[in-house]
């Protein structure tokens, strides 16, 4: 029995101790390119080539950071372009998606099921696919190198995934609580944003945050159909700011690629409270 009990606490400490070595081996992992492009953004030219490489810089210097806010220099112009197209297509795909959500949820109809499957299929298949095809539909119908394209495009490449993640949200709500609104004279638009919405708000803010960061990040759709500076989002700004067939300017790239990822850095750090609780309901189906 001692035995037993000595091997039991010897398995669940080694479990414990090995789980928390692969979490820290898997952190390092992660935070080593990280590390490395804030680095890279710190340090001169002639610090950038040197060998072996340094990863704390020995001369650093702002330049990169400074050359960031010249006035030839358009990083601000894409930036703010982004904000734009990124914002606009995560509110409006969150609004489509409730819609299309509560209603596969709640209602039955012949087509839900072959419908859900549809969802899921158009998932399988890798957006490029289609690249072609849209750049000449968009070509004719004027959305090229316009802002509503890129809204569009967005939009349809998180809808089928938010609409599946805020169905299973909606899945888990009792339906008596709809009952009992209706009871007291609301309607059933009433009833989903002033009963259901805010107890599934969590998968709300983690579909929310899913469209955002998949808008902020994308860049063969956006490279394709915007060859206009004046509508070009910064994954395809940064590309060409930044590289071309002669050389990589690596310490630009990297600071502008740091200011880049404050926005989600800065709205996931608010959020994540929702973001996990959101994802840990969306997991559960009651």
């Amino acid at each position: 029995m001692k035995r037993r009990l000595n091997t039991a606490k010897f398995n669940t400490k080694f479990s414990y101790y090995s789980a928390n070595v692969l979490l820290i081996i898997s952190v390092i992992f992660i935070f080593i390119p990280i590390i490395w492009m804030i680095s890279t953004s710190f340090k001169g030219n002639a610090e950038l080539f040197q060998f072996p490489p340094s990863i704390i810089p020995l001369k650093p210097t702002m330049d990169s950071y400074k050359a960031l806010f010249v006035s030839e220099n358009k990083y601000f112009m894409y930036f703010r372009n982004s904000v734009i197209v990124s914002f606009s297509a995560t509110i409006l795909c969150l609004l489509l998606s409730v819609f299309a959500g509560y209603g596969l949820s709640r209602f039955k109809f012949k087509a839900k099921p072959g419908l859900l499957i549809y969802f899921l299929i158009t998932q399988m298949f890798p957006f490029s696919l289609v690249l072609l095809t849209l750049y000449l539909f968009f070509a004719k119908i004027h959305l090229l190198n316009n802002s509503i394209g890129l809204i569009i495009v967005f939009i349809s490449i998180s809808l089928a995934f938010s609409i599946w993640m805020l169905k299973n949200y909606f899945d888990t709500i009792p339906k008596e609580l709809e009952e009992a609104a209706y009871i007291d004279g609301a309607t059933k638009i009433g009833s989903l944003f002033r009963v259901i919405m805010p107890i599934i708000g969590p998968g709300i803010i983690a579909t929310g945050i899913f469209v955002f960061i998949t808008s902020w990040n994308e860049y063969l759709f956006a490279y394709t159909l915007s060859s206009s500076e004046a509508v070009r989002t910064l994954p395809p700004g940064l590309a060409l700011s930044y590289m071309n067939f002669m050389k990589i300017t690596w310490n630009g790239l990297m600071a502008a690629s740091v200011v880049a990822a404050l926005p989600s850095v800065i709205i996931f750090a608010f959020l994540q409270k929702w973001f996990i609780q959101g994802l840990a309901a969306g997991a559960v189906k009651g």
